[in-house]
This record gives C-alpha cells, sequence and structure tokens, in this order.
C-alpha cells in the first residue's frame, strides 16, 4: 500500500511557473511569438506541432494556434495531420522571406546597439 499526499497551493507554486492557458498569459507580443514560431519551423526538418511546442516550452494547444495564425498569413503550409499535435508542416516562400526580413532587421538591430556602446 502506497501513502499518497495532497500537495499544498505553496508547495505547488514552488514546482514552476504555471503553465499558460493563453496566449495573453505569456507576457509576450503574439506577433513575437509567431515570428519565433516560425523561426523555429524554419530550423526543423521534419516540424510538428508537438516538435514547436517542445521547442518553445509551450503548451500544444498554444502552439497550434499560433501555427494556424502563420498557415493562415500563407507562411507555412500543413503537409499532413495524422492525429492532433502531430500535424506535419514546411516552409512556404513567404515564410521564408519574412525570416529572412526578420534575420536581417536584428543584424541591424545588433550593428545599431554595437555602435552605440
Amino acid at each position: 500500500m502506497t501513502h499518497t499526499t495532497i500537495l499544498t497551493r505553496v508547495e505547488v507554486e514552488t514546482m514552476g511557473p504555471p503553465v499558460p492557458e493563453e496566449l495573453s498569459e505569456t507576457g509576450t507580443h503574439e506577433a513575437f511569438l509567431g515570428d519565433l514560431v516560425l523561426k523555429q519551423v524554419a530550423m526543423m526538418p521534419e516540424p510538428t506541432t508537438k516538435l514547436v511546442a517542445e521547442q518553445m516550452h509551450l503548451p500544444r494547444a498554444l502552439v497550434e494556434e499560433l501555427l494556424q495564425r502563420i498557415y493562415r498569413e500563407k507562411l507555412i503550409e500543413v503537409r499532413s495531420q495524422a492525429t492532433v499535435g502531430a500535424t506535419r508542416y514546411a516552409m512556404l516562400d513567404h515564410g521564408w522571406e519574412r525570416v529572412r526580413l526578420r534575420s536581417h532587421d536584428a543584424a541591424a538591430s545588433d550593428t545599431f546597439t554595437a555602435r552605440l556602446d
């Protein structure tokens, strides 16, 4: 017979930060999260909802919402959807262009910051 205990609220809160249930709970602009998701898709050979969620340390439901947004923007395409969370994606030309522009913007910002120092 095993003895189980119920954790108190204080004990649960000391285990780590709460998992966001809504994009607004992340404290990050949704457009920025969308760009991060797009970058993750660009870096993966076989991007799936599950893999992107694991990489971003966000719940699958939130990542799926972000992936659907960038899909509607025609930045990525759905390659296959076997089960929930196992949707495979691929980059489209507009997606590659967005990644290229964001990378250029970041490099320009770094150069500007370096000159200020």
